[in-house]
Parts: structure tokens; C-alpha cells; sequence
């Protein structure tokens, strides 16, 4: 089903809200085991992370935790951060010391909340 989001609803700015985030594919998702065989024959395949089309990956646990893959968090495969997608389409490498509070403020596309650029 396509999206009924708009852009007009990104109402806390297209270049301080976050669309996609990388994750690491070795992370396999359990969603497979549910997805059913025209999707995953037998199980057997690694389906990643899906974050923009299904909202499976969360900020909530910051970047680069050790949680593993039942918790969705934001993963690379390179020390000190990961790469996100903002809605207007600049690409930036945001820092896993990132204050948590910003990251969420960064997550919310109309949270009202004030983020100094500098912060990320």
C-alpha cells in the first residue's frame, strides 16, 4: 500500500529528519520465518532490514549497539557510526556518540523539536 505521507508532513524540516539508515545484513531478520514461501522458500534466505518502506530498524538504542538483530537498531559495518538518508536526500555519516536525544529528534519528521545542525 503506497504511503499517505506526504512531504508537507515532514513538518520538522526535510534536511533535520531522517528517511533511511544502514544496517547490517548479517543481522538476519526473524520477519522470514513468518514471510510465508513466495517470499522466503523454506526460510532460507537473509532478508535484511527494512526501514523506510516498514519501519524495522529503530534509533531507539542508538548507533552501533551490541544488540542483536530482534532489537532493529541502526548497525555498520565500519567503526564509529553509520550513514543515513535524510528526506531531502543529502547523505551524511552520522557518529555513534551521537547525543541520544537528538538522534530520536532527528527520527521524528513532526516532533517540533529545535536541533542545532552542529549537534550531528
Amino acid at each position: 500500500m503506497p504511503s499517505r505521507t506526504r512531504i508537507s508532513d515532514v513538518t520538522d524540516g526535510t534536511s533535520q529528519t531522517l528517511l533511511v539508515a544502514e544496517t547490517d545484513l548479517s543481522q538476519d531478520d526473524p520477519w522470514k520465518l513468518t514471510a510465508g514461501a513466495s517470499h522466503c522458500p523454506s526460510a532460507k534466505c537473509n532478508v535484511g532490514k527494512l526501514w523506510a518502506s516498514e519501519n524495522r530498524v529503530t534509533t531507539a538504542y542508538g548507533i552501533n549497539s551490541d544488540l542483536g538483530h530482534v532489537y532493529a537498531p541502526i548497525r555498520s559495518n565500519h567503526p564509529g557510526g553509520a550513514q543515513f538518508v535524510f528526506t531531502d536526500g543529502h547523505v551524511a555519516f552520522l557518529e555513534d556518540t551521537i547525543d541520544q536525544a537528538v538522534l530520536k529528534a532527528l527520527t521524528t519528521r513532526a516532533g517540533g523539536e529545535a536541533i542545532d545542525a552542529t549537534a550531528y
